[in-house]
């Protein structure tokens, strides 16, 4: 299977949520996803959503439907451009643990400020990483 398939179809299992944030991604039009969520079009495309390989290819991982995740392009840089990129579980924690301290991307505090105003956004809702556990231990 196409990874372009499984990054869209795993975007539609995570209801549209990045895995490692649960930040809403953009699969498709960047300015109409900036406009809904009060971004400016080069704030929105760190939200365009992109695969991640739970193993990497690099350790051989393959693109299947069971080792891709959908995840927002903000995520996907942060951990693969860092010296030591940490493994799925470990990011998922560095980036929970970010998000408490409102030190992430800023969509949260984004949210929080328009749901004041708008019923549309929705606060980001912490991830499971038990979920993540069971996901990366396949």
């Amino acid at each position: 299977m196409r990874i372009q398939k499984i990054r869209y179809q795993k975007f539609i299992e995570q209801k549209g949520k990045c895995f490692y944030c649960q930040s809403p991604m953009c699969a498709h039009d960047i300015s109409t996803f900036a406009k809904q969520h009060g971004l400016t079009s080069r704030r929105a495309r760190l939200f365009f959503v992109t695969a991640e390989h739970l193993t990497a290819k690099s350790c051989g991982g393959r693109d299947t439907h069971q080792n891709i995740v959908a995840v927002c392009l903000y995520c996907n840089r942060t951990r693969h451009f860092a010296k030591r990129p940490l493994d799925p579980h470990r990011y998922a924690v560095k980036v929970q643990a970010a998000l408490g301290r409102g030190k992430w991307h800023g969509w949260q505090q984004a949210a929080q400020r328009q749901h004041s105003t708008s019923h549309h956004d929705q606060p980001v809702r912490p991830v499971d990483l038990h979920e993540i556990e069971c996901r990366i231990s396949i």
